[in-house]
């Protein structure tokens, strides 16, 4: 994973800020190197290097509280607010699958997952990175 990564052209100067799908592209498809209007290629490799954000390590069981994990956890206004900001895109897509895909399992699963999607994000954002 990386992070958005911010430069400027070797060769006109021009600043550029590549997003992380950006990134990821330039790293794996590009070998490093970027290529401005101007015709400069510019070899990020070590700014992309600097760029990628270390996994975070998997949970050991000592690290996992079951109790809180499977407890009801009262919701803030704040929380609240997040829940709703994640659900209106998922509703978007949803809408978009029942309108334009052939009803059958595919749709019902990527309907289904969507449905999946949405309870994750929402107990990260309860459980507050537990």
């Amino acid at each position: 994973m990386f992070d958005e990564l911010d430069f400027a052209c070797d060769g006109c100067g021009c600043r550029w800020r590549l997003v992380p799908a950006m990134v990821e592209q330039v790293a794996c498809r590009h070998n490093g190197m970027f290529g401005c209007p101007c015709g400069y290629m510019n070899d990020l490799s070590a700014k992309i290097e600097e760029a990628r954000i270390p996994p975070e390590p998997a949970p050991t069981r000592a690290d996992i509280d079951i109790d809180d994990l499977f407890s009801y956890h009262r919701l803030t206004p704040a929380q609240l607010d997040r829940f709703d900001y994640i659900r209106g895109p998922i509703k978007v897509a949803a809408a978009a699958i029942m309108a334009n895909c052939p009803g059958g399992a595919d749709r019902t699963t990527a309907i289904r997952k969507l449905r999946e999607c949405l309870m994750t994000a929402n107990a990260s954002i309860a459980l507050d990175r537990k």
